[in-house]
């Protein structure tokens, strides 16, 4: 939705309007956000920079104390949501992925 069509604010505005959500961004965030290393078919011509590249990213996401610890990470690209996904399993940080449909779809059903 950001980097393709520009829509930066409308899913923030959704996912905040969620209870108990704090959201926070990456220092590069909106239209000077990084690529996670799934796009343009890097994973498959080159699966390791693009795991590479999602484990930088997953890097960036700032340290915090364990009562502000960062739980879940959540993405309108389904390329994010893999890629992130997968470097977050590898890195054992303990961040699960989600993308902002299933995030607003749970809240509904709680």
């Amino acid at each position: 939705l950001g980097r393709g069509l520009g829509i930066y604010d409308a899913p923030r505005r959704l996912l905040g309007a969620i209870d108990g959500v704090d959201l926070k961004s990456f220092e590069l965030s909106g239209e000077n956000s990084a690529c996670c290393g799934g796009g343009g078919m890097v994973p498959v011509l080159n699966p390791g920079f693009s795991l590479e590249t999602a484990v930088e990213r997953l890097g960036a996401i700032p340290e915090a104390s364990s009562e502000n610890r960062i739980t879940e990470l959540v993405s309108a690209c389904p390329n994010c949501r893999k890629t992130l996904g997968l470097a977050a399993r590898r890195s054992g940080k303990g961040i699960k992925v989600s993308d902002v449909c299933e995030v607003i779809l749970s809240s509904m059903s709680s």
